[in-house]
């Protein structure tokens, strides 16, 4: 719902039972999460977060992502989360 808002619905979506479950496949390099600030530390390897500001929402969000080289997919998804939340 929160993508939605801002125009930047994913084509794909996989939900996880947990913001580790999500960061482990960001690692993976299979796409980006948002994860609540509280739970990215600590990160696992490459990869980085970025906080979201100007969102209201009931939890304190981060975006994370590979820091390895990314799809075109995900490198277009930080540029609309980026553009969208900061």
């Amino acid at each position: 719902a929160l993508c939605q808002r801002v125009g930047a619905v994913p084509k794909q979506l996989q939900e996880v039972d947990g913001p580790d479950c999500a960061l482990a496949l960001v690692a993976a390099g299979l796409g980006a999460a948002l994860v609540p600030a509280a739970a990215t530390l600590p990160l696992p390897p490459d990869v980085v977060v970025r906080p979201i500001a100007d969102v209201e929402t009931t939890l304190d969000l981060a975006l994370a992502c590979w820091n390895g080289d990314a799809s075109p997919t995900i490198t277009r998804f930080l540029e609309i989360a980026r553009g969208a939340f900061s």
